[in-house]
């Protein structure tokens, strides 16, 4: 499977009100971390979510290349944006800078099912694979946990995925993101006991062996007077913008200029730039 297919799919998740998840370590305010080998040239990146209440504001990325002629100055991953949701009417406002003073660059309603931390997985569906799956208690990170492995094969094209699902109990997680729905999408009919929750999945593709991951944490459960702040601040400005309501689609076509390189004409962003955000 090809790695920018991955970068395409943009992950899912939902607001959860199940009664397992009420046992589990709740953080109402915070910073959450995806940390990543997915996208280009197997850079690592962090996806920054801060979340307060029925809010949320992710840093974006774009993967950038600067040159000068036909030397290369600069590659790798930068923010571009910082987008504010507000969870009650799925609406969200972008912003340039990561500041109260900041002003709002764009107003747009956004579909519920693109609300980061948007898991790459979740909507990867592959017809006509034949699909085994194996249930194991391991360690990660010297902390027990429970994989889930599962194993897709694509003969005729010689292609076989294998996927590990790692949950772990009584870790930190956000009031407002949760995987518990990646369970029931991609293991049909399956509860994992109470507590548990999604902390890493990685993938490795034969006969390539191009392995990737992605790790899922609670950062930090608090959040500083900055960040008050600013999540403060952008709730007002989303109640009093007067910018016109577009769509997604709208926002999804403007230009991605990487804020840390905004004034720099020799920074271009590279070529898979729109399909990793």
């Amino acid at each position: 499977m090809n790695k920018s297919i991955y970068a395409i799919l943009f992950f899912c998740c939902t607001i959860c009100n199940s009664p397992v998840a009420a046992q589990k370590n709740i953080v109402p305010a915070g910073l959450f971390h995806y940390v990543s080998n997915f996208g280009v040239k197997d850079s690592i990146y962090t996806h920054r979510i801060w979340f307060s209440g029925n809010a949320m504001i992710e840093e974006c990325y774009l993967f950038l290349t600067c040159g000068l002629g036909d030397s290369v100055i600069h590659e790798g991953y930068e923010a571009y944006k910082y987008t504010y949701f507000n969870l009650s009417n799925n609406r969200c406002q972008d912003y340039f800078s990561f500041s109260d003073t900041a002003s709002v660059e764009c107003n747009y309603r956004i579909n519920p099912l693109t609300i980061p931390p948007n898991d790459i997985f979740r909507k990867l569906i592959r017809k006509g694979w034949e699909t085994k799956e194996e249930v194991r208690d391991s360690l990660l990170q010297g902390q027990p946990a429970r994989i889930i492995k599962l194993t897709e094969d694509n003969a005729p094209y010689g292609y076989r995925i294998e996927e590990n699902y790692y949950f772990q109990k009584g870790v930190q997680i956000s009031s407002i993101i949760n995987f518990d729905s990646i369970v029931s999408d991609r293991f049909p009919g399956k509860k994992l006991p109470e507590g548990y929750s999604l902390v890493r999945v990685d993938n490795i593709t034969y006969p390539q062996k191009a392995e990737m991951y992605s790790d899922y944490y609670i950062a930090r459960d608090s959040l500083t007077e900055k960040e008050l702040k600013i999540f403060n601040q952008w709730e007002k400005n989303a109640a009093e913008t007067k910018l016109p309501l577009i769509s997604e689609a709208e926002v999804m076509k403007m230009p991605k200029v990487a804020i840390r390189f905004k004034d720099y004409p020799f920074c271009n962003p590279g070529k898979f730039a729109d399909k990793v955000e």
